[in-house]
């Protein structure tokens, strides 16, 4: 049995980006995920959540586990991932108590993404911004952030940060959530 090797991720992710890029995207738009069958938008947060996975997978190769353990230790360079484009809009996230649906947006901007710290209740979190949930009990909607412990947080967005000693913002991550986990299936709870 071979080991996979960084090269081995690196075909893993562009494999898995193919799907989720935009240059894969046929020219009529794409069905929103209320549409698709139970099993397709578990298919969809499932691959979201592996492509999100590798892809601080490999940050934390190149970085050092050091360096991913402690902000401050990173150079701006540190700071950037690199992640997939893809863009869904008007995304079903969860079911609401009530019934009713919460629905947000993906967005990843394809390319060097900023990694920031978050407050989570286990600690300080290197997090990326992955898109957010219109009204979720926030003033005006949540932005949602991947953290390296694989979870999903959310922040209003209109606030809840601030800054360490150095100047780096930090944010408070509400959660967490397991992007698995995400869908009509399943209630969604801020």
């Amino acid at each position: 049995m071979r080991t996979k090797t960084a090269e081995d991720f690196d075909e893993s992710v562009s494999d898995s980006v193919s799907m989720l890029s935009s240059d894969s995207i046929p020219r009529q738009p794409l069905p929103t995920l209320s549409r698709l069958r139970p099993e397709q938008e578990s298919d969809f947060f499932s691959g979201l959540y592996n492509v999100l996975a590798i892809c601080f997978r490999m940050w934390e190769d190149r970085v050092g586990w050091e360096k991913a353990d402690n902000y401050r230790l990173l150079r701006w360079n540190d700071k950037l991932i690199k992640l997939p484009a893809m863009q869904e809009k008007n995304i079903v996230m969860g079911r609401r108590q009530d019934g009713g649906f919460w629905s947000g947006n993906f967005l990843l901007a394809g390319c060097d993404s900023v990694v920031v710290q978050l407050k989570t209740p286990i600690g300080l979190l290197p997090a990326v911004e992955i898109g957010w949930i219109r009204d979720f009990e926030c003033r005006y909607g949540a932005m949602l952030f991947f953290a390296r412990d694989k979870k999903v947080y959310y922040m209003d967005t209109e606030g809840d940060c601030g800054e360490d000693e150095q100047g780096n913002d930090i944010y408070w991550g509400h959660g967490p959530y397991d992007l698995r986990d995400f869908g009509t299936l399943h209630e969604l709870n801020p």
